[in-house]
């Protein structure tokens, strides 16, 4: 069996099961249908390592049950950014059909042909979500796609939540308050407090049902665990996700060596740090897993068969 990075780094993370995903954005488009060939390569490759190091495919929460039950790791076909459907809708389903379970609408740069909606770090331009953006949420719900609103505004997200008819995530951020700005004097990033999500906007995701993930970015795993609590004490225990944003394997954030002094893997150190604080284990237990893993049921439960 081929040896593949991220098996060794899901396993010395304690992770059963990771969201993979590639933003097209990063790669130069030169014309129409560049990024779609770009994602559909990556899904190919992804398909490719993952075989042939033995790590399953995770298409349902049966699957990622059994990566639990098995103690085989899985990865969930995800893609950070919506670029790739260049306005047309039909590409959805052909992505789903290949394995596509979670789908970020935005990340750094809008889609030429056919935008979503409005950025965390644009002007804005369209006030919140395009009527495109809401024939792709529709979409998801329909084919059973977890939605992302990650790197999208705050009217974007309020705008998403009154369309789709089952709850979203927004996968990487952390609270607009004292704790959530104490990453801001080590991130290079100038435009992180446009990246952390208002108390109202995080109630708006809780009240709809949905999951908000804490960023990797904190300087500390002292400091990261308080943001998970922070957030729990605003949105609830049934609300707040892991969403590190972060790799498994080689040298640029990789979260099982991401912080000064870290010695154990990433959801170890995670769980270890929660503990520490006072986290209670039903909470924890919650934040690193069973919360997803609601989102993902209450998706394919709002499937709609043609």
């Amino acid at each position: 069996m081929a040896e593949f990075p991220i098996k060794a780094g899901m396993e010395q993370a304690g992770l059963d099961a990771i969201c993979a995903s590639f933003p097209v954005d990063v790669v130069p488009r030169k014309a129409e249908g560049d990024w779609y060939k770009v994602h559909v390569d990556w899904v190919q490759n992804l398909k490719k390592l993952t075989s042939e190091a033995g790590i399953r495919e995770i298409m349902s929460l049966a699957d990622l049950e059994a990566c639990h039950r098995d103690r085989i790791p899985g990865v969930i076909q995800a893609a950070e950014g919506a670029q790739f459907l260049e306005g047309r809708l039909e590409r959805l389903a052909e992505v789903y059909d290949n394995g596509l379970r979670h789908l970020q609408l935005a990340h750094s740069v809008q889609d030429p042909f056919a935008p979503l909606g409005d950025l965390q770090t644009l002007d804005p331009q369209f006030d919140g979500l395009t009527p495109f953006g809401r024939s792709v949420i529709e979409e998801c719900n329909r084919l059973g796609i977890v939605i992302d609103l990650a790197h999208s505004s705050g009217k974007t997200l309020k705008d998403a939540i009154e369309v789709s008819s089952v709850p979203l995530i927004f996968s990487h951020t952390a609270l607009l308050s004292p704790v959530g700005l104490g990453a801001v004097p080590t991130w290079p990033d100038t435009r992180l407090p446009m990246r952390l999500l208002r108390p109202d906007e995080v109630h708006a995701v809780a009240e709809a049902g949905g999951v908000v993930g804490v960023w990797h970015i904190f300087p500390t795993i002292s400091a990261y665990a308080a943001a998970i609590i922070d957030l729990v004490n605003t949105a609830g225990e049934d609300h707040v996700g892991v969403g590190s944003d972060t790799g498994v394997a080689g040298a640029m954030y990789n979260a099982n060596h991401h912080w000064p002094g870290q010695h154990t893997g990433f959801l170890y150190v995670v769980v270890d740090e929660l503990r520490h604080q006072g986290c209670p284990p039903a909470t924890i237990r919650k934040v690193i897993g069973q919360n997803f893993c609601r989102i993902l049921h209450a998706t394919e439960q709002g499937r709609k068969p043609t």
